[in-house]
């Protein structure tokens, strides 16, 4: 027989940290209450058959079985180095702390109304015992340690970090501005797919892994989206990946763009230029729009100061190992001047050793 540490009686918890050698049972009708100030560490399970009250800091190496009641805003750390499972009847945690490896284990849906924080370890989650996001919740720290095994439901509008994955992988899916009115979704990523991102603007591009945002309640207007892109993406560069979107597997794919990319096929980011509305959302590839965003001109700089307005040419160059290492210095090369502060428009044309074409237009402003 396990021995456990059993209350019979009220306990309320005040000021200091209590280490339990055994497992912790709240018996049925029994009050444990932890103030802020306290904090509980149990080297083994936690077993609440009656009333637990915590504003405090619980750290358990153990199950966590919550058969009763539990309520307030302090945080429950699991600290195991292994499986744990989390079984807390459907109710909510203020904080949830993974800060040790293995599985953490839901047996039931719970709901995170303050902070997810994620430090070592993986959350499995599932359709019928789901993580959930409060509309207040953020996400801490995810990474390819510390992430959910499985499908996250959110709610509300504006930033929302996703911290989904599958059993191969960490894959977020970033949703940098949520718009709609009392959006319920849930979001996961599939893996171990096999179809075809294709449609107008996209090459055929096999995959798969894709995102899937199911609108479970109220109104979803989108959100611009981004995604990682992994060396299993099959990507030769970056250029001419972009967000893209269907409805189904079987569907045409919207071409959303590219807005945003950082790094490289081995570990980067894309995010779409048009607002994602779901429900399938993918990696897609564009020669043409791998041709239109390979060159990157800035909007604005400032080698000094003066004023006013001249329109003719003040630089140009055929040679592309000059505009990429010297570029424009601010001189009028007319006059051989500074040139005024002001709003300059530029035309560049080029052409890739592919044959592509490049053609861009646009406007420098020179400030002094």
């Amino acid at each position: 027989m396990i021995a456990k540490l059993l209350f019979t009686g009220c306990f309320f918890l005040f000021g200091y940290t209590l280490t339990s050698a055994q497992n912790l049972l709240v018996n049925d009708g029994q009050i444990l209450s932890l103030p802020t100030e306290a904090t509980l560490f149990l080297p083994e399970s936690l077993i609440n058959d009656g009333f637990l009250i915590n504003q405090g800091s619980i750290q358990l190496e153990g199950d966590w079985v919550n058969q009763s009641s539990y309520s307030g805003d302090g945080s429950v750390a699991l600290v195991g180095n292994g499986e744990q499972l989390i079984q807390h009847s459907g109710q909510s945690f203020g904080t949830l702390k993974v800060e040790n490896s293995g599985l953490k284990v839901l047996e039931n849906s719970i709901l995170i109304n303050d902070t997810l924080t994620l430090s070592e370890g993986v959350i499995v989650s599932t359709r019928t015992h789901l993580l959930q996001l409060g509309v207040e919740a953020i996400v801490e720290n995810a990474s390819n340690l510390a992430y959910v095994q499985g499908p996250v439901q959110f709610e509300g509008t504006g930033y929302q970090n996703l911290p989904v994955g599958t059993t191969n992988a960490f894959l977020p899916l970033e949703l940098l501005d949520v718009q709609g009115v009392d959006p319920v979704i849930l979001a996961e990523v599939i893996d171990n797919a096999s179809f075809l991102v294709s449609g107008e603007q996209l090459e055929d591009k096999p995959s798969s892994k894709y995102w899937k945002l199911e609108l479970i309640s109220g109104n979803f207007d989108g959100s611009i989206a981004g995604l990682p892109v992994n060396f299993d993406d099959g990507f030769d560069d970056m250029l001419g990946i972009v967000v893209a979107q269907s409805e189904d597997l079987n569907s045409e794919f919207v071409n959303l763009g590219q807005n945003e990319r950082r790094g490289g096929t081995d570990n980067g980011y894309i995010s779409s230029e048009i607002n994602v509305t779901g429900p399938v959302v993918a990696l897609g590839l564009t020669t043409d729009y791998s041709v239109e965003n390979s060159v990157e001109i800035p909007s604005a700089f400032a080698p000094d100061a003066s004023n006013p307005i001249d329109r003719q040419i003040v630089y140009q160059t055929t040679v592309l190992n000059d505009a990429r290492t010297v570029g424009w210095d601010g001189v009028d090369m007319n006059s051989n001047q500074a040139a005024p502060a002001g709003v300059y428009s530029y035309v560049l044309r080029g052409r890739y050793d592919t044959n592509g074409v490049v053609e861009k237009t646009g406007s420098i402003t020179l400030f002094r």
